[in-house]
Protein backbone atom coordinates (compact mmCIF):
# COMPACT_ATOMS: atom_id res chain seq x y z
CA UNK A 1 0.00 0.00 0.00
CA UNK A 2 1.58 3.30 -1.27
CA UNK A 3 0.59 7.11 -0.07
CA UNK A 4 -1.00 8.52 -3.35
CA UNK A 5 -1.74 12.16 -2.10
CA UNK A 6 -3.46 14.09 1.49
CA UNK A 7 -5.92 16.59 1.51
CA UNK A 8 -6.76 19.44 4.00
CA UNK A 9 -10.67 19.08 3.04
CA UNK A 10 -12.01 15.66 3.41
CA UNK A 11 -14.57 16.67 0.58
CA UNK A 12 -12.34 16.63 -1.92
CA UNK A 13 -10.60 13.80 -0.65
CA UNK A 14 -14.07 11.66 -0.67
CA UNK A 15 -14.54 12.65 -4.25
CA UNK A 16 -11.15 11.56 -5.74
CA UNK A 17 -11.33 8.39 -3.36
CA UNK A 18 -15.07 8.10 -5.31
CA UNK A 19 -13.71 8.38 -8.45
CA UNK A 20 -11.21 6.15 -8.38
CA UNK A 21 -13.50 3.18 -6.89
CA UNK A 22 -15.26 3.63 -10.00
CA UNK A 23 -12.83 2.98 -11.94
CA UNK A 24 -11.77 -0.01 -10.22
CA UNK A 25 -8.69 1.15 -8.60
CA UNK A 26 -9.30 -0.08 -4.80
CA UNK A 27 -7.86 2.53 -2.11
CA UNK A 28 -8.11 3.31 1.46
CA UNK A 29 -8.89 7.01 3.06
CA UNK A 30 -7.12 7.74 6.38
CA UNK A 31 -7.09 10.72 8.62
CA UNK A 32 -3.80 11.76 9.92
CA UNK A 33 -2.71 14.50 11.47
CA UNK A 34 -5.45 16.52 10.76
CA UNK A 35 -4.95 15.70 6.99
CA UNK A 36 -6.73 13.03 4.97
CA UNK A 37 -4.63 10.88 3.22
CA UNK A 38 -5.28 8.70 0.38
CA UNK A 39 -3.56 5.23 -0.05
CA UNK A 40 -2.92 2.86 -3.37
CA UNK A 41 -3.63 -0.61 -1.69
CA UNK A 42 -1.90 -1.88 -4.88
CA UNK A 43 1.35 -1.08 -6.41
CA UNK A 44 0.39 -1.62 -9.81
CA UNK A 45 -2.57 0.83 -9.74
CA UNK A 46 0.27 3.14 -8.75
CA UNK A 47 0.77 5.11 -12.15
CA UNK A 48 -3.09 4.71 -13.63
CA UNK A 49 -4.28 6.50 -9.90
CA UNK A 50 -1.07 9.49 -10.43
CA UNK A 51 -2.63 10.20 -13.80
CA UNK A 52 -6.41 10.79 -12.37
CA UNK A 53 -4.90 12.61 -9.61
CA UNK A 54 -2.90 14.60 -12.14
CA UNK A 55 -6.46 15.67 -13.98
CA UNK A 56 -8.13 15.58 -10.60
CA UNK A 57 -5.75 18.80 -9.54
CA UNK A 58 -6.95 20.58 -12.42
CA UNK A 59 -10.78 20.95 -12.05
CA UNK A 60 -11.30 19.03 -8.43
CA UNK A 61 -15.29 20.71 -8.77
CA UNK A 62 -15.40 18.54 -12.05
CA UNK A 63 -19.60 17.26 -11.58
CA UNK A 64 -18.55 13.62 -12.54
CA UNK A 65 -16.36 13.64 -9.14
CA UNK A 66 -19.71 14.17 -7.39
CA UNK A 67 -21.53 11.91 -9.29
CA UNK A 68 -19.02 8.88 -8.75
CA UNK A 69 -19.50 9.39 -5.22
CA UNK A 70 -22.73 7.84 -5.13
CA UNK A 71 -21.46 5.31 -7.49
CA UNK A 72 -18.68 4.60 -5.24
CA UNK A 73 -21.13 4.11 -2.40
CA UNK A 74 -23.18 2.22 -4.65
CA UNK A 75 -20.12 -0.43 -5.37
CA UNK A 76 -19.58 -0.68 -1.63
CA UNK A 77 -22.94 -1.47 -0.79
CA UNK A 78 -22.62 -4.07 -3.59
CA UNK A 79 -19.80 -5.25 -2.20
CA UNK A 80 -20.38 -5.39 1.36
CA UNK A 81 -23.69 -7.58 0.11
CA UNK A 82 -21.49 -10.17 -1.77
CA UNK A 83 -18.87 -10.46 1.30
CA UNK A 84 -21.93 -11.67 3.27
CA UNK A 85 -22.87 -13.91 1.08
CA UNK A 86 -19.50 -15.21 0.94
CA UNK A 87 -19.02 -15.09 4.84
CA UNK A 88 -22.89 -16.77 5.15
CA UNK A 89 -21.48 -19.86 2.56
CA UNK A 90 -18.73 -20.13 4.69
CA UNK A 91 -20.58 -20.40 7.93
CA UNK A 92 -22.79 -23.15 6.50
CA UNK A 93 -20.27 -25.01 4.49
CA UNK A 94 -18.28 -25.41 8.34
CA UNK A 95 -21.75 -26.56 9.46
CA UNK A 96 -22.15 -29.28 6.66
CA UNK A 97 -18.64 -30.78 7.44
CA UNK A 98 -18.94 -30.43 11.34
CA UNK A 99 -20.29 -34.12 10.78
CA UNK A 100 -24.00 -33.56 12.36
CA UNK A 101 -26.86 -34.67 9.85
CA UNK A 102 -28.81 -31.78 10.65
CA UNK A 103 -26.46 -29.76 9.66
CA UNK A 104 -24.77 -31.91 7.18
CA UNK A 105 -27.70 -33.91 4.80
CA UNK A 106 -30.96 -33.10 6.66
CA UNK A 107 -33.41 -33.44 3.83
CA UNK A 108 -31.85 -36.89 2.87
CA UNK A 109 -32.48 -37.60 6.65
CA UNK A 110 -35.79 -36.30 6.72
CA UNK A 111 -36.71 -38.20 3.53
CA UNK A 112 -35.29 -41.84 4.52
CA UNK A 113 -37.48 -41.33 7.64
CA UNK A 114 -40.87 -40.48 6.07
CA UNK A 115 -40.07 -43.77 4.16
CA UNK A 116 -39.62 -45.98 6.73
CA UNK A 117 -42.49 -44.53 8.49
CA UNK A 118 -44.68 -45.05 5.41
CA UNK A 119 -44.07 -48.58 5.66
CA UNK A 120 -44.25 -49.07 9.09
CA UNK A 121 -47.97 -47.36 9.36
CA UNK A 122 -49.05 -48.55 6.14
CA UNK A 123 -48.50 -52.53 6.32
CA UNK A 124 -51.28 -54.67 7.91
CA UNK A 125 -48.70 -56.39 10.25
CA UNK A 126 -51.43 -58.61 11.35
CA UNK A 127 -52.05 -59.85 7.97
CA UNK A 128 -48.62 -59.92 6.57
CA UNK A 129 -48.43 -60.90 3.04
CA UNK A 130 -44.94 -62.45 2.03
CA UNK A 131 -42.89 -60.64 -0.67
CA UNK A 132 -39.35 -60.86 -2.94
CA UNK A 133 -37.41 -63.99 -1.03
CA UNK A 134 -40.08 -64.62 1.32
CA UNK A 135 -39.44 -61.40 2.80
CA UNK A 136 -42.68 -59.28 4.47
CA UNK A 137 -44.45 -57.53 2.05
CA UNK A 138 -45.11 -53.72 2.96
CA UNK A 139 -47.65 -51.12 1.87
CA UNK A 140 -50.09 -53.67 1.96
CA UNK A 141 -53.17 -51.66 4.32
CA UNK A 142 -55.18 -50.49 0.81
CA UNK A 143 -57.99 -49.85 2.86
CA UNK A 144 -55.60 -47.42 5.11
CA UNK A 145 -56.49 -43.58 4.68
CA UNK A 146 -53.28 -42.16 4.44
CA UNK A 147 -51.86 -45.23 1.55
CA UNK A 148 -54.95 -44.30 -0.68
CA UNK A 149 -53.69 -40.19 -0.19
CA UNK A 150 -50.34 -40.95 -1.35
CA UNK A 151 -50.99 -42.96 -4.73
CA UNK A 152 -50.64 -40.67 -7.63
CA UNK A 153 -54.74 -40.52 -7.56
CA UNK A 154 -57.37 -42.70 -6.27
CA UNK A 155 -57.90 -46.16 -7.98
CA UNK A 156 -60.49 -49.46 -7.84
CA UNK A 157 -59.45 -52.94 -8.24
CA UNK A 158 -62.25 -55.27 -9.47
CA UNK A 159 -62.97 -58.30 -11.29
CA UNK A 160 -64.32 -58.09 -14.72
CA UNK A 161 -66.66 -60.73 -16.07
CA UNK A 162 -63.58 -63.07 -17.60
CA UNK A 163 -62.51 -63.18 -14.09
CA UNK A 164 -59.63 -61.21 -14.71
CA UNK A 165 -58.42 -58.16 -12.16
CA UNK A 166 -58.66 -54.83 -13.51
CA UNK A 167 -58.51 -51.44 -11.92
CA UNK A 168 -59.87 -48.43 -12.44
CA UNK A 169 -58.85 -44.56 -11.61
CA UNK A 170 -58.84 -41.50 -13.02
CA UNK A 171 -56.36 -38.56 -14.57
CA UNK A 172 -54.59 -37.09 -11.10
CA UNK A 173 -55.58 -33.40 -12.31
CA UNK A 174 -58.71 -33.25 -11.08
CA UNK A 175 -57.42 -34.15 -7.14
CA UNK A 176 -54.40 -31.73 -7.60
CA UNK A 177 -57.09 -28.81 -8.52
CA UNK A 178 -58.99 -29.67 -5.26
CA UNK A 179 -55.82 -29.34 -3.19
CA UNK A 180 -53.96 -32.58 -2.64
CA UNK A 181 -51.03 -31.07 -4.42
CA UNK A 182 -48.96 -33.70 -3.07
CA UNK A 183 -50.39 -36.70 -5.13
CA UNK A 184 -47.84 -36.56 -7.73
CA UNK A 185 -44.92 -36.17 -5.47
CA UNK A 186 -46.11 -38.46 -2.85
CA UNK A 187 -45.50 -41.93 -4.44
CA UNK A 188 -41.75 -41.72 -3.77
CA UNK A 189 -42.71 -42.50 -0.03
CA UNK A 190 -44.69 -45.82 -1.19
CA UNK A 191 -42.28 -49.26 -0.80
CA UNK A 192 -43.64 -52.56 -1.15
CA UNK A 193 -40.78 -55.11 0.11
CA UNK A 194 -38.33 -55.05 2.29
CA UNK A 195 -35.65 -55.17 -0.27
CA UNK A 196 -37.03 -52.43 -2.27
CA UNK A 197 -37.42 -49.72 0.91
CA UNK A 198 -33.38 -50.91 1.90
CA UNK A 199 -32.24 -50.53 -1.65
CA UNK A 200 -33.18 -46.92 -2.04
CA UNK A 201 -32.60 -45.97 1.04
CA UNK A 202 -28.99 -47.35 0.91
CA UNK A 203 -28.70 -45.41 -2.33
CA UNK A 204 -30.28 -42.25 -0.44
CA UNK A 205 -27.92 -42.24 2.34
CA UNK A 206 -24.77 -42.51 0.57
CA UNK A 207 -25.65 -40.77 -2.96
CA UNK A 208 -27.97 -38.07 -2.03
CA UNK A 209 -26.63 -37.25 1.04
CA UNK A 210 -23.16 -36.13 -0.66
CA UNK A 211 -25.49 -34.04 -3.39
CA UNK A 212 -27.42 -32.32 -0.42
CA UNK A 213 -24.22 -31.30 1.11
CA UNK A 214 -22.37 -30.01 -2.32
CA UNK A 215 -25.25 -28.45 -3.38
CA UNK A 216 -27.46 -27.48 -0.42
CA UNK A 217 -30.78 -28.33 1.18
CA UNK A 218 -32.84 -25.97 -0.76
CA UNK A 219 -31.17 -26.82 -4.00
CA UNK A 220 -31.18 -30.58 -3.01
CA UNK A 221 -35.47 -30.52 -2.59
CA UNK A 222 -35.78 -28.64 -5.87
CA UNK A 223 -33.56 -31.45 -7.59
CA UNK A 224 -35.87 -34.23 -5.76
CA UNK A 225 -39.29 -32.73 -6.64
CA UNK A 226 -38.65 -32.24 -9.85
CA UNK A 227 -37.02 -35.72 -10.54
CA UNK A 228 -39.96 -37.13 -8.32
CA UNK A 229 -42.42 -35.17 -10.59
CA UNK A 230 -41.63 -36.09 -14.53
CA UNK A 231 -40.42 -40.06 -13.19
CA UNK A 232 -43.84 -40.32 -11.21
CA UNK A 233 -45.99 -38.61 -14.12
CA UNK A 234 -44.11 -40.92 -16.91
CA UNK A 235 -44.90 -43.72 -15.09
CA UNK A 236 -48.52 -42.87 -14.00
CA UNK A 237 -49.28 -42.52 -17.94
CA UNK A 238 -46.89 -45.77 -18.92
CA UNK A 239 -48.59 -48.47 -16.14
CA UNK A 240 -51.49 -46.69 -13.92
CA UNK A 241 -51.48 -45.48 -10.72
CA UNK A 242 -50.68 -48.96 -8.45
CA UNK A 243 -46.65 -47.92 -8.01
CA UNK A 244 -44.31 -46.66 -5.52
CA UNK A 245 -40.91 -46.54 -4.20
CA UNK A 246 -37.83 -43.79 -4.53
CA UNK A 247 -36.11 -45.37 -7.18
CA UNK A 248 -36.86 -42.68 -9.77
CA UNK A 249 -35.00 -40.22 -7.47
CA UNK A 250 -32.02 -42.76 -6.79
CA UNK A 251 -31.95 -43.07 -10.97
CA UNK A 252 -32.17 -39.09 -11.25
CA UNK A 253 -29.64 -38.72 -8.55
CA UNK A 254 -26.92 -41.19 -9.65
CA UNK A 255 -27.53 -39.45 -13.94
CA UNK A 256 -27.14 -35.94 -11.79
CA UNK A 257 -24.13 -36.68 -10.80
CA UNK A 258 -22.67 -38.54 -13.41
CA UNK A 259 -22.90 -35.80 -15.55
CA UNK A 260 -22.08 -33.33 -12.80
CA UNK A 261 -18.44 -35.41 -12.91
CA UNK A 262 -18.21 -34.84 -16.63
CA UNK A 263 -19.26 -31.18 -17.34
CA UNK A 264 -18.47 -29.90 -13.56
CA UNK A 265 -15.86 -31.98 -12.05
CA UNK A 266 -14.80 -28.62 -9.63
CA UNK A 267 -18.17 -29.06 -7.73
CA UNK A 268 -16.95 -31.55 -5.76
CA UNK A 269 -19.54 -34.29 -7.17
CA UNK A 270 -18.82 -37.79 -8.97
CA UNK A 271 -19.52 -41.16 -9.55
CA UNK A 272 -17.17 -43.84 -9.76
CA UNK A 273 -17.21 -46.42 -12.99
CA UNK A 274 -18.13 -49.23 -10.95
CA UNK A 275 -21.40 -47.72 -9.11
CA UNK A 276 -22.13 -46.06 -12.70
CA UNK A 277 -21.88 -50.08 -14.45
CA UNK A 278 -24.05 -50.93 -11.49
CA UNK A 279 -26.55 -48.97 -12.07
CA UNK A 280 -26.83 -49.59 -15.98
CA UNK A 281 -26.96 -53.44 -14.94
CA UNK A 282 -30.01 -53.12 -12.40
CA UNK A 283 -31.45 -50.77 -15.12
CA UNK A 284 -31.51 -53.26 -17.94
CA UNK A 285 -32.13 -56.08 -15.03
CA UNK A 286 -35.34 -54.78 -13.96
CA UNK A 287 -36.66 -53.81 -17.54
CA UNK A 288 -35.98 -57.55 -18.28
CA UNK A 289 -38.45 -58.58 -15.69
CA UNK A 290 -35.97 -60.19 -13.02
CA UNK A 291 -37.79 -58.30 -10.09
CA UNK A 292 -41.18 -59.01 -11.48
CA UNK A 293 -43.62 -55.61 -11.58
CA UNK A 294 -40.77 -52.65 -11.90
CA UNK A 295 -41.64 -48.82 -12.28
CA UNK A 296 -39.29 -49.16 -15.31
CA UNK A 297 -40.67 -46.09 -16.99
CA UNK A 298 -40.14 -43.81 -13.59
CA UNK A 299 -36.61 -45.46 -13.61
CA UNK A 300 -35.72 -44.47 -17.16
CA UNK A 301 -37.17 -41.29 -17.20
CA UNK A 302 -35.71 -40.28 -13.52
CA UNK A 303 -32.07 -40.93 -15.24
CA UNK A 304 -32.79 -39.29 -18.22
CA UNK A 305 -33.83 -35.70 -15.96
CA UNK A 306 -30.99 -36.59 -14.06
CA UNK A 307 -28.60 -36.08 -16.67
CA UNK A 308 -30.26 -33.21 -18.40
CA UNK A 309 -30.49 -31.19 -14.86
CA UNK A 310 -26.57 -32.65 -14.65
CA UNK A 311 -25.24 -31.13 -17.56
CA UNK A 312 -27.35 -27.77 -17.92
CA UNK A 313 -25.21 -25.50 -17.65
CA UNK A 314 -22.54 -27.13 -19.86
CA UNK A 315 -25.81 -27.53 -22.38
CA UNK A 316 -26.51 -24.12 -21.94
CA UNK A 317 -22.64 -22.58 -22.53
CA UNK A 318 -22.72 -24.51 -25.59
CA UNK A 319 -25.90 -23.85 -27.21
CA UNK A 320 -24.82 -20.24 -26.37
CA UNK A 321 -21.87 -20.66 -28.09
CA UNK A 322 -23.27 -21.67 -31.27
CA UNK A 323 -25.43 -19.05 -31.22
CA UNK A 324 -22.67 -16.62 -31.22
CA UNK A 325 -20.51 -18.18 -33.48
Amino acid sequence: MRELTAFQDKKNAERLVGYLITKLIPVQLEEEHGQWVVWVINDDDRDAARQILEIFQRNPEDSRYDAAIEQARELARQDEAVQKKIRRRQVDMTKRWSGHWWYAHPATNILIAISLLVAIVCTDWKHMEPGMLGLPALCTNQDFVLLRHLYVTDFEIYVNHDGNQMIRYAPPWPAVLRGEIWRPITPIFLHFGVLHILFNMMWMKQLASSVESVKGTRRFLVLVFLIALISNLAEFYWSGPKFGGMSGVVFGMIGYVWMQGKTQPREGLALPQEILVFAFLWLFLCMGGAFGHIANAAHLVGFGVGILLGARQALWKSAMHRLRS
